[in-house]
């Protein structure tokens, strides 16, 4: 469970800010519409050196790169370049 845990740290930041932004605009408990907007943030799109890539797929990819770094194929983790989604980090601008 400690790899999980430090797999997910990446990512925290997003579901963190996706918390803080329903709490901000007054949806202070768990429902079926805070839960799907807390799922849908999977879908925002990052910047990554191949393009722009859903979460989901960031997630998949950095999973991935660490089983290729532990057999001893790669030696770095694929990690997208900026660690907030466009949207989400254009939310921070404003």
């Amino acid at each position: 469970m400690r790899l999980v845990d430090d797999l997910m740290e990446p990512f925290r930041p997003l579901v963190d800010l996706t918390v803080w932004k329903l709490i901000e605009s007054g949806k202070n408990h768990v429902t079926p519409d805070t839960k799907r907007a807390i799922v849908k943030s999977l879908y925002f799109p990052m910047e990554t050196e191949k393009g722009r890539s859903p979460v989901g797929d960031c997630i998949q990819r950095m999973a991935t790169s660490l089983a290729l770094v532990y057999a001893g194929e790669r030696e770095d983790l694929e990690l997208p370049l900026k660690m907030l989604p466009i949207e989400l980090a254009s939310l921070l601008d404003h």
